[in-house]
């Protein structure tokens, strides 16, 4: 969707503009997001979010009871393995590859990798 802006303020959080100084903006696409005004391009939803709707600013964490494993989700889809529970912000079904990470942790009963929201703030 294209809209104008008639002010000397630049394209608002949630969306792109063709150029610096341009007067028309194009909403990010669902599975995308821009936390900045002004910008030239929408970010991918990162692993552990999914962003649902045309404009956003920040992506959704993901609800508990779902994994959020790829990038550039649009719904949080894939439910949590049988048998286990899943935090909100899991990423993974696997314990593999994140342990280490910082922002990240591995929940001891589900064996689930969680983020800690608190280490992303997505407002700038």
């Amino acid at each position: 969707q294209e809209f104008n802006t008639y002010s000397a303020n630049p394209a608002p959080n949630g969306t792109v503009v063709p150029f610096a100084g341009a007067l028309n903006f194009t909403l990010c696409k669902p599975g995308t997001f821009q936390p900045k005004n002004g910008q030239h391009r929408c970010l991918p939803c990162p692993v552990s979010y999914h962003c649902p709707d045309f404009g956003m600013s920040k992506p959704v964490v993901c609800p508990a009871g779902y994994v959020c494993d790829k990038i550039g989700l649009r719904v949080a889809t894939k439910p949590c393995p049988e048998g286990h529970y899943c935090n909100e912000g899991t990423k993974t079904a696997s314990i593999v590859s994140f342990v280490n990470e910082p922002g990240w942790h591995i929940d001891n009963i589900t064996e689930l990798v969680t983020v800690d929201i608190s280490q992303h703030n997505w407002t700038y």
